[in-house]
């Protein structure tokens, strides 16, 4: 006979109080009872004493800490792709695993939904919290869990080169993978199989994973209705349900549901833990699959980085070695002692024993050459030591060898939409000084005499020997995926796909010739960033804002000397002020009327344009490249003291300046009619623009028609030799 919900009255639960099952057939019993078990309540009861399992901690796991946890989605693709072994395989018969795995009915309906989070035994480790998830391809351990484990096992963690992908397209590159045995039991009956697991770099709730892999290996059967899983064993069929500490999914309501933000922030990425101080920096706009695969990339390439001064092995002396070349009748200099105070003292003793252990310099005695080093201050307010060769200088030919264009390479980045911004660390460090050149570097502290064994900043032409080193390195790459000005380098690409193979190309190529980077001071991934001074963006390139604040907080000159830093100072500002020349005249007057420092007078007219120049920097334009063989826009100007012009690209409609360029007038031209300024302006244009002229071709727009005037067989004198010089770019 059956009761009204279709249960045997005959039957009867001594822990439920109540019909339908048997005490011996009680689920909730058997879970109590294993509980009890872990915690060791009934260990009294059980022969052999206690497992010897592991217990993974929780972090959230207190003395006045409830278990509740946030839920979470898991589903996660990828996983081993190797054959696994089955612990449970034996010669008997086998038939105990085609058993029917058959749920019980549910009284009163179905039981309240929660997620099925189960415990087990994991090797020697018995956790509280594997997620059960069908919809997960790969089984996971997290970092949090996998982090407890034995250093024994840790050691068999396996590399792995392919990503993790979730429903949203997310990629996350593993850690590595592991195999364990994997024990479920609901108390009665039990069972075991290995499992590989992969170990997931993300921080969960949850220890493990069981995904669809280890859930066809144990037969098992998941039932939302019961919360629970079934799969069978020797000795029948297993029921495990979920633990009722798990918070409920209808426990946790989002006030809104809302799409997630996108990165607007770089990410600072500790590449090595053993320096979490030096972080990468990684651009916001990746997708998830390009990130996850560069910081792939960037593990498996750690070695081209130096974390301290003692990483850096040096170039090899057969690609380059700095040579002084001194005249041989150059008579040695040794300079005075300079006394310091007790900080830059301290500063410099520190940086001394910094590169004494990192084999940059070495100690001396009884030199012929000796300099003294002085103490500058950095903007972040530590001191950097600096060797004042200027005597040893003196004494040794210049080499010739240029140094690249600025505007041209700031022009290159322009087209390029993903960019990479590297920084060689101690750049001049890495090239090994002449053996027979060492001695004569020697400089005087007061702990002693040392000289450099690696080439030290300061000496005359460090900076060729350092370019021609960068150019014969990147010589095949150098205006195609890389620009390269002394020690800083932009990987430049147009798509993601190609940026990774461009940075390992490039760091390849960096290998080869023993060049370290800087992690520190690497961005990768980004749309923009600072390069030679500029901020180079998506749209073109503008003035680091850092450098037009120091030159706002500028205040009036108060001698010829400060008269000099600041025209040095705005000439660097030449490309993006507009009428340049004319603005600043009143400098350039008071400059050329200051011929002795007793004779300097600053006057209210130059105050004046001091003011409006300082406003003038706060408008500077983002500026553009054009791209090979547009057609480019030039625009004349003049007036009675400057002429100048302004070239721009016409896209779409929209102009975009790309070039500002200005002259003041000498007082002869000063006296030339407007016709004769004009083509001044365009004579003066054509020869600081004269890359754009050669491969461009160029409109050139005044209210004049210089063209005509230009061409005609009359003219002569200063018209017929700039109608010459200009040839077929008018």
């Amino acid at each position: 006979m059956r009761n009204k919900r279709g249960q045997d009255p005959n039957l009867f639960c001594e822990f439920h109080k109540d019909t339908g099952h048997l005490t011996d057939d009680c689920f909730s019993l058997k879970q109590e009872i294993e509980r009890a078990l872990r915690d060791g309540k009934l260990g009294h009861l059980v022969k052999g004493g206690k497992r010897d399992y592991r217990q993974i901690q929780r972090r959230d796991e207190g003395p006045d800490n409830k278990k509740l946890r946030k839920l979470e989605t898991h589903m996660v693709q990828g996983g081993p792709r190797r054959p696994r072994k089955n612990y449970n395989k034996r010669a008997q018969d086998d038939s105990w695993r085609e058993k029917q795995v058959v749920f019980p009915v549910v009284r009163g309906g179905p039981r309240e939904k929660r997620p099925i989070v189960i415990p087990g035994v994991i090797g020697h480790y018995q956790t509280d919290y594997i997620f059960i998830d069908p919809g997960s391809t790969a089984d996971i351990i997290y970092e949090q869990c996998f982090n407890q484990f034995d250093q024994e096992d840790k050691a068999r963690l396996e590399p792995v080169d392919y990503p993790l992908t979730g429903f949203c397209n997310e990629a996350v590159f593993p850690l590595g993978q592991i195999s364990f045995p994997v024990l479920l039991s609901d108390g009665r009956n039990s069972r075991t199989e290995e499992v590989t697991f992969m170990v997931l770099p993300a921080h969960s709730r949850h220890d493990i994973l069981l995904g669809r892999e280890s859930q066809g290996d144990f037969s098992m059967i998941c039932s939302a209705p019961h919360s629970a899983i079934g799969f069978p064993t020797e000795t029948g069929i297993a029921l495990i349900y979920a633990s009722k500490e798990v918070l409920a999914t209808d426990e946790i309501r989002p006030a809104k549901a809302s799409k997630p933000a996108p990165r607007i922030e770089a990410e600072k990425w500790v590449l090595n833990s053993a320096y979490p101080e030096q972080t990468v920096t990684l651009g916001p706009a990746m997708s998830d699959l390009t990130r996850a695969a560069l910081k792939k990339l960037l593990h498996d390439n750690m070695d081209v980085f130096a974390w301290t001064p003692a990483d850096m092995v040096g170039v090899p002396r057969h690609i380059v070695e700095h040579r002084l070349n001194v005249s041989e009748d150059a008579k040695p200099v040794v300079h005075a002692k300079r006394h310091l105070g007790d900080i830059k003292h301290d500063a410099m003793k520190e940086q001394v024993l910094e590169l004494l252990n990192a084999g940059i310099i070495r100690e001396v005695r009884y030199q012929t050459w000796v300099a003294s080093p002085v103490m500058v201050k950095k903007p972040n307010g530590s001191w950097r030591m600096c060797v004042d060769y200027k005597d040893l200088n003196k004494a040794c030919p210049r080499d010739c060898y240029a140094l690249p264009d600025i505007d041209e390479k700031i022009d290159s980045l322009a087209t390029f939409r993903w960019k990479c911004f590297l920084d060689c660390y101690k750049g001049y460090h890495q090239v090994q000084m002449a053996v027979q050149d060492e001695d004569k570097t020697a400089f005087r502290t007061p702990t002693g005499l040392y000289c450099y064994t690696k080439m030290p900043f300061g000496l005359k032409n460090a900076g060729a020997t350092y370019q021609r080193l960068m150019n014969e390195t990147f010589s095949d790459a150098i205006g195609k995926y890389i620009e390269v000005y002394m020690d800083d380098l932009v990987i430049m690409s147009k798509e993601e796909s190609a940026m990774l193979a461009n940075i390992q190309k490039t760091f390849n190529t960096l290998r080869s010739v023993s060049i370290k980077l800087n992690p520190a001071k690497c961005s990768f991934g980004m749309k923009e960033g600072k390069f030679l001074g500029f901020i180079v963006t998506k749209d073109g390139f503008k003035v680091n804002p850092e450098k037009v604040q120091a030159k706002e907080r500028m205040p009036s000159p108060a001698n010829v000397k400060d008269m000099q830093k600041l025209a040095g100072r705005l000439a660097a500002l030449n490309r993006f002020l507009a009428n340049h020349a004319a603005k600043s005249f009143p400098f350039i007057k008071t400059l050329r009327n200051c011929m002795k420092k007793n004779q300097f007078q600053w006057t209210p007219e130059a105050e004046n344009a001091f003011r409006e120049m300082k406003d003038c920097l706060i408008k500077l334009p983002t500026l553009t490249a054009p791209n090979k063989g547009e057609p480019l826009v030039l625009y004349l100007s003049a007036s009675d003291r400057a002429v100048g012009a302004v070239l721009l690209v016409d896209r779409q409609g929209v102009q975009t300046p790309v070039y500002y360029v200005s002259r003041t007038l000498t007082d002869p031209e000063t006296r030339y009619a407007i016709m004769e300024k004009l083509v001044l302006a365009l004579i003066h244009a054509s020869r600081r623009l004269r890359r754009y002229f050669a491969n461009h071709v160029i409109h050139v727009l005044t209210n004049y028609n210089i063209g005509n005037i230009l061409a005609r067989p009359e003219v002569s004198g200063r018209l017929a030799k700039w109608a010459i010089e200009l040839g077929d770019t008018t």
